[in-house]
């Protein structure tokens, strides 16, 4: 509901917005199926992004629009926004040590989710758009 909403504040046609809640659905439910990291690369955001950068471009070939509505919109479920402000609140209380480890792990988690995206969406750049019957028998 609140990509959807999203989506449609960031002026999407009506008719996309479900395309963009389905990536996301998908997104979020590959984060809480693979097992959380703590400490080293957040493996879990990584392929949940790779999961959005795929979707949007395969989704974006078949409905014939640009891949950027898909996964901008779809990959704010995946920011650490919770992290930051957790961060900012340790800076906040006087805790530096706490505040720079989890500031840290934001900023982990916000590589893990550009390098995803950027990923998923260079594999599917080549696939091939599906042609239509009249674009078969034309010309």
């Amino acid at each position: 509901m609140a990509v959807t909403s999203l989506a449609l504040s960031r002026s999407m046609p009506l008719k996309l917005a479900p395309g963009t809640a389905i990536i996301a659905i998908l997104a979020w439910s590959v984060i809480t199926m693979m097992p959380p990291t703590t400490e080293g690369f957040p493996m879990d955001s990584f392929v949940a992004a790779l999961t959005v950068g795929v979707s949007g471009q395969v989704i974006a070939r078949i409905v014939r629009t640009s891949a950027g509505l898909y996964t901008t919109t779809a990959v704010y479920v995946l920011v650490p926004g919770f992290a930051t402000y957790l961060a900012m609140a340790a800076f906040a209380a006087g805790d530096t040590e706490v505040g720079i480890d989890l500031l840290v792990r934001a900023l982990t988690i916000s590589a893990a989710i550009a390098a995803g995206v950027t990923l998923g969406v260079a594999l599917t750049r080549k696939v091939p758009v599906p042609r239509t019957r009249s674009s078969r028998t034309a010309g």
